[in-house]
């Protein structure tokens, strides 16, 4: 996030380097140019998420060692800054602190892992820390007993905290974000994880609860469900203006006021009637190591072989075209996911001027 990012401060100089060529490159035309990419380390995970489907895929895969080092090489290269790790859950990966540590050799400005938290232990902590990854976010969704129900695991709310701990006392470096979900029905539940970061000095983001994208079939489900639900927005607003209030949390302002409109409606406006160049700037890669300009817009079905390389297809005519069609891709409308809002909300510069003013 980008509040984490800038508060540091010496990887900003860097940061306004990446940003003034990527700015430089759009406007002459030139190769779409990640600024940032999410790499889904592995499907597989040791929870059952009531609301995740990755899980729910039949056939384990991880992206196997050596693809994935040549991959954050190239992103270097690339001018990637941004590199964000997540699955299932990344901490069952044996290559993930070295996939890490090979990103920060090799020019990525700033690492970034997702994890449930329930596999964390002082181990793999000091790996991580090792590796020098910057920032570690840790899912939580509410008081022990609500957080474990969902999460499907015994145990795994104090997993949570004992994880908190560890990175406190053995990588205190490393950023904090606790991600919490809120949900239609319960929309308080979410503030539990702003009270943990105030309690523990770290951070918290917050997602409103979408329709997981692993799965096209589950998605009309999940939008009659929803329907089926008692919204309460006037909750929703109260929780709105607490987070709005709340010092540790990183999403904008601008995100966190957009919240109750789409519980309401089911539908995200920010960014409605407005051409998408996400895919100008961020890039995504699965599990297999297909490379995707945008999941959501595309599916997980439809990604692009990069067996000749990131460069080569990024500047490819399959690739760029795949680009130009998602411009007019309304995806972004149909949910509110933070890991496609944010960016477009503070990148490139003239959406942070326009949106957030």
């Amino acid at each position: 996030m980008l509040k984490v990012i800038r508060n540091k401060l010496s990887i900003l100089p860097r940061l306004g380097v990446h940003t003034l060529d990527w700015h430089v490159r759009y406007a002459l035309g030139k190769t779409p140019s990640p600024m940032a990419c999410g790499i889904y380390m592995t499907n597989d995970c040791n929870l059952r998420c009531e609301f995740c489907n990755i899980w729910r895929k039949k056939v384990r895969v991880t992206i196997e060692r050596d693809k994935v080092l040549n991959l954050v090489r190239e992103l270097g290269k690339a001018g990637c800054f941004y590199l964000s790790f997540a699955g299932g859950e990344p901490l069952l990966v044996p290559h993930l602190a070295e996939t890490v540590a090979e990103a920060k050799v090799s020019g990525v400005g700033y690492t970034h892992v997702v994890t449930n938290g329930y596999a964390l232990t002082r181990a793999n902590v000091l790996r991580l820390s090792e590796a020098g990854l910057d920032e570690v976010s840790i899912s939580i969704d509410g008081p022990a007993e609500i957080h474990n129900a969902k999460r499907g695991r015994d145990k795994a709310y104090e997993r949570v905290v004992a994880g908190i701990k560890l990175f406190k006392s053995h990588a205190p470096h490393i950023k904090i974000v606790l991600n919490t979900i809120l949900t239609f029905t319960s929309p308080c539940d979410c503030l539990h994880a702003v009270e943990l970061a105030e309690k523990f000095d770290i951070h918290a983001k917050i997602q409103p609860y979408n329709c997981h994208p692993a799965f096209e079939s589950d998605r009309s489900l999940a939008r009659d469900d929803r329907k089926a639900e008692s919204v309460d927005l006037k909750a929703a607003k109260r929780v709105v203006n607490a987070l709005l209030s709340s010092s540790c949390v990183v999403n904008s302002d601008v995100f966190l006021k957009a919240v109750p409109d789409y519980l309401k409606t089911g539908r995200g406006q920010l960014f409605k009637d407005k051409p998408c160049i996400y895919g100008h700037h961020h890039v995504e890669i699965d599990e297999s190591g297909k490379v995707f300009p945008c999941l959501e817009g595309m599916s997980w079905e439809n990604g692009f072989d990069m067996s000749g390389g990131l460069k080569k297809l990024l500047a490819s005519k399959e690739y760029r075209q795949a680009v130009a069609n998602l411009k007019d891709c309304k995806g972004c409308e149909r949910t509110m996911y933070i890991c496609y809002y944010e960016p477009r909300i503070s990148f490139p510069l003239w959406n942070l001027l326009r949106i957030s003013k």
